[in-house]
This record gives structure tokens, C-alpha cells and sequence, in this order.
């Protein structure tokens, strides 16, 4: 399997890393543990997503986040990203950002391995 870029974080840190090497129009592998994609935010249950805005109608953050939410939403998983961001915090249904996420990368043409450990 030849790539440009190896992934080994699938939390959501990778998953955005992934996603954005391949918009860049590099060949990427990601390599997760699991049978799914979103670390502890998927795992472990751990958290929301952060939103942060700079003013009423700005985002502090967005790029692959707000693909991330408008991808969720779609699927019925959290709040609009017009309203999401706004919030310290974006709520989500775990099982749905799974999917999400999996649609994101997959569209960009990433190679996802599961069910795979890199050590050494």
C-alpha cells in the first residue's frame, strides 16, 4: 500500500489531519485501532465538540469542523453549524459522529485500516 501520509491518531486531531492531507492532494492512510473513528470522543464518551465564536456571527473555529458538523447534522447527529458554533460546546450523538466521520475521510479518498496497532 503506497501513501504519502500515515495517520495514527484517529481521535478528532487525526481524523482533521487526515482529511486535510488529502484535500491537499496527498495520498493518506489512516491506521485505527478500532472498528471506528473519534478517539475518546467516540470511545470513551468523552466530551463535546467545541465551538467558540469570536463574535455573535463568527466562528473562532471551522474548516474541518465545520465539515464535521454540517456532515453530523446531516445525518441527524447534532445541531445546524449555524447555531453549533455559537455554543461552548456542540452535543453530539456518538454513534453518528462515527459515521460522520468515516463519510468525511472517505470522500476525500482516505484509506482507512481498522482493526490495525502501530508500534515499534
Amino acid at each position: 500500500m503506497k501513501c504519502d501520509i500515515v495517520v495514527t491518531e484517529e481521535a478528532p486531531s487525526g481524523i482533521a489531519s487526515a482529511w486535510a492531507s488529502a484535500r491537499l492532494g496527498a495520498k493518506v492512510l489512516l491506521i485505527e485501532r478500532y472498528g471506528f473513528l473519534g478517539g475518546m470522543a467516540t470511545t470513551g464518551l468523552v466530551g463535546s465538540i467545541l465551538g467558540h465564536y469570536l463574535r455573535e456571527k463568527e466562528p473562532a473555529v471551522c474548516g474541518f469542523l465545520k465539515f464535521l458538523i454540517e456532515k453530523t447534522n446531516y445525518l441527524g447527529g447534532c445541531e445546524k453549524w449555524e447555531t453549533a458554533f455559537k455554543k461552548g460546546g456542540i452535543p453530539f450523538d456518538s454513534k453518528i459522529l462515527k459515521i460522520s466521520s468515516e463519510k468525511l475521510l472517505l470522500e476525500e479518498k482516505v484509506e482507512i485500516l481498522y482493526h490495525s496497532f502501530v508500534c515499534g
